[in-house]
């Protein structure tokens, strides 16, 4: 009888033992479960639902330079910059004023190949415009030459180079020099044959992400290369900001005072036309650069869709003695 017991004890022992086993088992699943869940979620949240980034200051930069001085020209810009535009050049310019009135419009130009008369004919013609709206953007006039970078190599921004690799070359120089001086502002850059868009184009929400992981977007081309160079928004990295110099601005730099003592190439159409897309082929040393520091294989390039005529990267794609067709 007392074995009978035992037996029935130790069978209760065991029956309890093993509950309790699948009981402990079932609530670590549960809470495995939970754990994988609650980060599942999380990482849909972020995704689909996270705050989107905000810009609280951007300006809008425009650019024109000249080929060479003109004693003719009224303003200075041609009248008509874009065929492929209705509206002339002062119109695109008061259509950013207009559709970004709390940002800055800066229009950069190159005094040495424009006349002072140009200059204030531009002044008066801006004031005399913007008096028409009551919400519009202030509109500046921003010498290049006024730049230390501009300034410390004046033999390479002559008319002797390549006007392509000129306007590409001082593109990068303002954006770096703006971005490195003002840490809080959002820097956008567009060619005058882009029509203008308004804020909520610009930082689209998808936009205002790659801004926050890449600090940098391209307008995004249908090429091999990906990407164009005649949009662009910038905002400042101090990583990024080492890779422009080291990657663009100092390598062509050197290859334009290479280029200025080969005095053949001034006239060889041909070899000119390749050395106009110097600038524009260093972009792929900065975004190698860039995966490099940040301990990654590659990066995915940062575009976005803009309207856009003929680009750089599908003339660039032509081939290089097209380009100088093209210019023309």
């Amino acid at each position: 009888m007392l074995a009978a017991k035992n037996k029935l004890l130790w069978l209760l022992f065991l029956a309890n033992f093993y509950c309790y086993t699948n009981t402990a088992n079932y609530f670590k699943s549960l809470v495995n479960f939970t754990h994988q869940a609650y980060h599942t979620c999380q990482g849909y949240y972020h995704y689909f639902y996270r705050p989107t980034p905000k810009i609280s200051k951007y300006s809008i930069n425009l650019m024109w330079i000249n080929n060479q001085l003109d004693h003719n020209q009224k303003l200075i810009f041609p009248e008509q910059v874009a065929p492929n535009l209705k509206q002339n050049t002062i119109e695109t310019i008061l259509d950013w004023a207009k559709k970004n009135p709390h940002s800055q419009i800066n229009i950069w130009f190159d005094s040495k190949l424009v006349t002072k008369k140009a200059i204030k004919n531009t002044l008066d013609l801006i004031s005399l415009e913007r008096l028409k709206y009551q919400n519009i953007a202030n509109i500046k006039l921003k010498d290049v030459r006024k730049l230390k970078m501009i300034n410390s190599y004046p033999e390479v921004f002559t008319t002797q180079l390549p006007i392509y690799f000129r306007v590409d070359l001082i593109r990068i120089i303002v954006i770096t020099h703006t971005i490195d001086k003002k840490h809080d502002l959002c820097f956008v850059y567009s060619d005058l044959d882009i029509l203008a868009l308004n804020k909520n184009q610009i930082f689209t929400h998808k936009t205002l992400n790659l801004l926050e992981k890449y600090s940098f977007v391209l307008a995004k081309a249908n090429s091999t290369l990906g990407f164009e160079n005649g949009f662009k928004i910038f905002k400042y990295d101090k990583n990024l900001i080492t890779g422009l110099k080291n990657t663009i601005i100092k390598p062509c730099l050197l290859s334009a005072h290479e280029f200025l003592k080969e005095h053949d190439l001034v006239s060889n159409q041909p070899k000119r036309a390749y050395f106009q897309e110097t600038v524009f082929r260093a972009y792929p040393d900065l975004f190698n650069y860039l995966a490099k520091t940040n301990n990654q294989p590659n990066i995915n390039i940062p575009t976005k869709k803009i309207k856009m005529p003929t680009s750089t990267s599908k003339a660039f794609e032509l081939g290089h003695e097209k380009i100088g067709l093209l210019q023309q």
